[in-house]
């Protein structure tokens, strides 16, 4: 699982020892955590698959992709300004989770370094590629812009994911014009990078 990787077998056992964790069990299209919950702790889902719903602040679009175990649920809302979970979390299947309390993610945290590594690492990656991103699309050309724009709104290696947008809004969030992305997202379909539907 995430920020258990590294850690000795004699470490796991001893985990497994001291904290309770949580096991869940959720039934086809049953709803793990909605946009909005309270982070009370970290969710892995270790078996099986979730559809991820995404809503823009507007309403005005939504992503729609699919994760699959081993998968930790927005680590990053746990801790800092806002801890409320920004998307809705459905089960595709029969699926598997385990929850760990904000109380023993601190005890995890100080105790174990391999576990404070990963999950400072982690928090670090999703930080510097946010940053990366922001200075990459300054200068990128219009079908980078796209594609950056898409792939900031997905989780890594998410081989397919749904995007319900107009053209006029994607042109609205990039800065530039429905002609030129129209333009841009023809140029992506031919190269077998996006596939257009109405």
């Amino acid at each position: 699982l995430p920020l258990f990787q590294g850690m000795s077998s004699e470490e796991l056992h001893e985990v497994v020892t001291k904290l309770k964790f949580s096991f869940l069990t959720l039934r086809n299209r049953q709803c793990l955590v909605d946009k909005g919950h309270n982070s009370r702790g970290l969710l892995f889902l270790i078996d099986g698959e979730l559809e991820k719903l995404s809503v823009s602040s507007d309403g005005a679009y939504t992503v729609t992709e699919h994760v699959t175990a081993p998968y930790l649920i927005e680590p990053d809302k746990l801790f800092g300004f806002r801890q409320r979970y920004s998307h809705r979390y459905t089960a595709v299947k029969r699926s598997h989770a385990i929850f760990v309390k904000k109380d023993d993610v601190h005890f995890l945290v100080n105790q174990y370094v391999v576990f404070r590594l990963n999950i400072f690492n982690m928090l670090s990656t999703r930080v510097q590629r946010y940053v990366d991103d922001t200075w990459e699309a300054a200068r990128a050309d219009i079908d980078s812009r796209v594609l950056l724009f898409l792939s900031r709104h997905t989780s890594e290696d998410n081989p397919e994911t749904v995007f319900r947008i107009t053209m006029c809004q994607l042109a609205q969030e990039i800065g530039s014009s429905r002609l030129e992305v129209s333009r841009a997202l023809s140029r992506l379909q031919e190269q077998g990078r996006v596939r257009l539907q109405r």
